[in-house]
C-alpha cells in the first residue's frame, strides 16, 4: 500500500474540503505577496473558491449519517 492510498484513503471528502480551504486562503496571500494580483482581489477569489467548497460539503454531496447514529 503506497503512502498516498494510506493517508488519502483515511480521509473523507469532507476532511478534504476542509484541508482545501485554509490552503486556497494561503495560497492566494502568497500569490498576493508575490505576484502582481492585488490582495484585495486575491482574497476575493479565495473566498468565491471558499463558498464553493462549502456548497459542495453542504448541499451537492451532504454528509450522511451512519447506521449507528441514534
Amino acid at each position: 500500500m503506497s503512502v498516498r492510498q494510506r493517508v488519502f484513503g483515511r480521509l473523507s471528502r469532507h476532511d478534504l474540503l476542509l484541508v482545501a480551504i485554509p490552503l486556497v486562503f494561503a495560497l492566494a496571500l502568497a500569490v498576493s505577496l508575490v505576484g502582481p494580483v492585488s490582495r484585495e482581489a486575491a482574497l476575493a477569489v479565495a473566498g468565491a473558491a471558499g463558498v464553493v467548497c462549502l456548497a459542495d460539503a453542504f448541499y451537492f454531496h451532504p454528509p450522511v449519517g451512519s447506521s449507528s447514529d441514534p
